[in-house]
């Protein structure tokens, strides 16, 4: 594959980073357990959370599931490449997810399927990722307005 001699060293060293890691769904060992540990001393009755530049390589399976009361979630610019189908299992009051510039590249077909069910809207941002389909079920959930 090449890649134009416009885009910088940098940037194509990220692209084949990220390629990589998703080719051999590897994620660095610490990365569950710091999510778990930025967690711990957040109250269950939290309603907006944020999280910036933090080594989130990968959002686990009911990651936020003690915190049903969440309606803002931002997890921008947190290395995030992965997140697993069930990571906002629990979020039914949720009315804006904030994803952008991390390194996700793909998205379960359900990933979005519980989110805001009990909101009147649901904004998803997932701009400035490396997404380049998206599973057609994820527009069969409702009318929630993405950010791509």
């Amino acid at each position: 594959m090449m890649i134009s001699s416009t885009i910088g060293d940098s940037f194509k060293k990220t692209v084949f980073f990220v390629a990589l890691c998703c080719m051999l769904n590897w994620v660095p060992a610490e990365c569950d357990q710091t999510l778990a540990e930025a967690l711990l001393n957040v109250p269950e009755n939290t309603t907006q959370l944020s999280f910036y530049e933090k080594d989130f390589y990968i959002i686990p399976d009911y990651a936020f599931t003690p915190f049903p009361s969440l309606t803002s979630l931002n997890l921008p610019y947190n290395k995030i490449l992965r997140l697993e189908s069930e990571a906002f299992h629990g979020l039914a009051n949720l009315e804006y997810l904030n994803l952008r510039h991390n390194k996700i590249s793909i998205l379960p077909p359900d990933i979005f399927w519980e989110l805001g069910i009990n909101s009147s809207q649901l904004y998803i941002d997932l701009s400035y990722n490396y997404i380049c389909t998206l599973p057609p079920e994820l527009f069969e959930m409702g009318p929630p307005f993405f950010n791509i």
